[in-house]
């Protein structure tokens, strides 16, 4: 069994779901709506497993709401652990806005999927090896919300489900996804309510932000600060581009209901889900970024956490609590154990066939960054067509005539009939590329760029948003318009909040996930007090071919536009209240541009030059450029 005890101790050692054949690559980690619609048997064994885990007595380390504990509330110390100062009703073991954010989630996901998958075991312990073997392959699906947003309804919507049983039939159970039932109900349940709720604001807008920022995390981060987490950076932000920490915080905020709040989110089904989705996402850096790992840092005020005082170091050695990885009481995982996903029993589909960096974000650019790539496409429209420019465009988009990726990712169905006429007309009549699966499947270090980066005299326009975190107390948004010339602000709801996000307008926003009641989470107090600053940036230009009209990405185009229209607002999450800029004066809003290169290679995406700021566009607006960000940073 994957889930073992130390000696007579009783701790539940950590190590991940146990694979079923050593020698061989681990089982992957699919995706939902893969999981739905290609493996009846594995959709049917996680409802049978999660179903048995959730009825477990709230009292046991192995149940749910234990396990789910130890992202936050009840802050109780977990099997013991939380070592360094003393247990306190108001300390807890989760890493956020810090390095080390990404790495302590990885044997959390871990430890919640060798209980799930031993439960799956004995689901399957009375039906036909068929199914015993599929138990033993089984593992946590992850939610591709940069490729499909909307979770399936089977998560969202249905109370009940019908799902395979042994010999064909169909059986119906309710549905566990849907929410969590306490048992008994907790005092820190929001108005004492029974289960677990949502509140999303999903909408195809707030898709395109998501799949823009997944991409631009990727390709853009080239540092593992700017990667990991949201604290607010120093310098003239290079990368121009989300970090996984500030990504994530999009989606709890934008799921709503217990997932908004970070204390009482892991409770929520869907939250599993989500961070299987994040440590993909990380994967996936890593293996683009195979010589990147945590830098080393210090523990403020804010990042302390039960088993991290302040001064100590954090780094790729620092202990994540309270996940034991061996017989001894006083040995948990770090970073560094945790940084082969393989050593932890799993994979994922893009990973399996070990393909080089280039080729890796080949796949990357072809699942999340079609869209993209075509507004640089359009926006070769307007350049003269036989510019060196518009052959550069040109040439970069070709591959996407013939992507395959649904080869590698199942559930993925290509974009090719969301295009628009030009884009069509433009990759319809370039020569035929190379497929996908001939790319991903070379052996590693093959079809690495050679050619050097290629100008294209096109601009590359970037929102930064900062702010102090704990401003409001609770989650809370600022969401960002683009509004046409004739539009004004009132088109823009002054009641309700929600309805931001299905607003033809809307281009994205940056999200503040933090602990409603802060008076609960010693950190959190000293990050109030230590006045901890994030950021996060939305790419505009998008939205500036879709919204604007635009002829051009240049300076004497864009600048006047965005002064004019660039519009934002601020939310609270819990209750959708829209917040006065009076009440958050550590909202700066600034507009930074770069200059947009090609990389002839596998991968058809920009880089870009050194980015500058127009401080000029939003320094007269309440929200906007004052300078304070860059005296925060210091």
């Amino acid at each position: 069994m994957a889930t073992k005890t130390a000696g007579n101790d009783g701790h539940i050692i950590t190590t991940g779901a146990t694979n079923p054949v050593p020698s061989a690559a681990p089982p992957e980690r699919k995706e939902i709506n893969d999981l739905i619609e290609n493996d009846p048997m594995g959709f049917s064994l996680y409802v049978r497993a999660l179903t048995l885990m959730k009825k477990t007595n709230q009292d046991l380390d192995a149940s749910y709401y234990q396990i789910a504990g130890i992202h936050g509330e009840p802050y109780i110390a977990w099997q013991g652990a939380g070592g360094v100062q003393p247990a306190s009703p108001n300390d807890g073991y989760c890493a956020h806005t810090s390095v080390i954010f990404p790495t302590w989630h990885r044997p959390y996901l871990a430890l919640y999927e060798q209980i799930l998958v031993k439960h799956a075991k004995d689901a399957a312990a009375s039906m036909t090896s068929e199914w015993q073997r599929g138990a033993e392959a089984f593992r946590l699906p992850y939610w591709d919300w940069a490729y499909k947003l909307v979770p399936p309804p089977q998560i969202m919507e249905s109370t009940d489900l019908k799902i395979l049983g042994p010999g064909g039939k169909t059986e119906t159970f309710k549905n566990p996804f849907y929410d969590y039932a306490f048992h008994p109900v907790p005092d820190f349940s929001p108005d004492g309510s029974p289960t677990t709720f949502r509140d999303p604001t999903f909408s195809d807008k707030v898709a395109d932000d998501v799949r823009r920022s997944t991409l631009a995390v990727l390709n853009r981060t080239n540092s593992w600060d700017a990667m990991s987490n949201d604290r607010a950076g120093g310098g003239s932000h290079p990368e121009l581009a989300s970090s996984l920490e500030q990504i994530h915080n999009n989606i709890h905020n934008r799921t709503g209901g217990f997932m908004g709040d970070v204390p009482i989110a892991a409770f929520d089904p869907i939250f599993w889900m989500h961070h299987a989705n994040v440590d993909r996402i990380l994967a996936i850096w890593q293996a683009i970024h195979p010589d990147l790992w945590v830098t080393p840092s210090v523990v403020t005020q804010a990042s302390q956490t039960w088993n991290l005082p302040i001064g100590a170091k954090m780094d790729a050695a620092t202990p994540l609590e309270p996940f034991w990885d061996g017989e001894t009481t006083s040995s948990f995982w770090s970073s560094s154990e945790s940084r082969i996903i393989n050593s932890l029993g799993y994979t994922y589909p893009e990973l399996k066939s070990n393909p080089s960096p280039s080729q890796l974000m080949a796949l990357m650019e072809r699942l999340y960054g079609q869209k993209s790539t075509h507004a640089f496409v359009r926006a070769a429209s307007a350049i003269p067509a036989n510019s060196s420019e518009s052959k550069t465009l040109q040439a970069a988009a070709a591959p996407l005539a013939q992507a395959k990726v649904a080869d590698i990712l199942p559930h993925v169905r290509l974009l090719e009939d969301t295009l628009d006429t030009t884009a069509k007309g433009v990759i319809g009549a370039l020569a035929p590329a190379s497929s996908l699966v001939h790319a991903v499947s070379a052996p590693s270090g093959e079809g690495e760029p050679q050619a050097a980066p290629r100008k294209t005299g096109l601009q590359d326009w970037t929102v930064r948003v900062h702010f102090e975190k704990y401003a409001l107390k609770s989650s809370f948004d600022v969401v960002i318009f683009l509004l046409p010339e004739d539009v004004d602000e009132s088109a823009i709801s002054t009641t309700d909040s929600n309805s931001w996000f299905r607003s033809p307008y809307y281009v994205g926003s940056v999200s503040a996930f933090v602990n409603s009641r802060p008076e609960h989470c010693a950190n959190c107090q000293t990050a109030i007090s230590e006045k901890l600053h994030v950021e996060g940036f939305i790419n505009l230009n998008e939205s500036i071919i879709d919204i604007s009209g635009l002829p051009s990405f240049d300076d004497e185009v864009v600048h006047p536009y965005l002064k004019k229209n660039l519009v934002w607002r601020v939310r609270k999450v819990l209750d959708g209240s829209i917040v006065p800029f009076e009440q958050i004066p550590s909202l700066e809003v600034t507009v930074w541009s770069s200059a947009l290169l090609f990389v002839p290679g596998p991968a058809h995406l920009p880089t870009f030059e050194a980015s500058k700021p127009h401080h000029s566009i939003t320094a007269e607006l309440p929200g906007g450029w004052t300078g304070a960000a860059a005296a925060a940073r210091t």
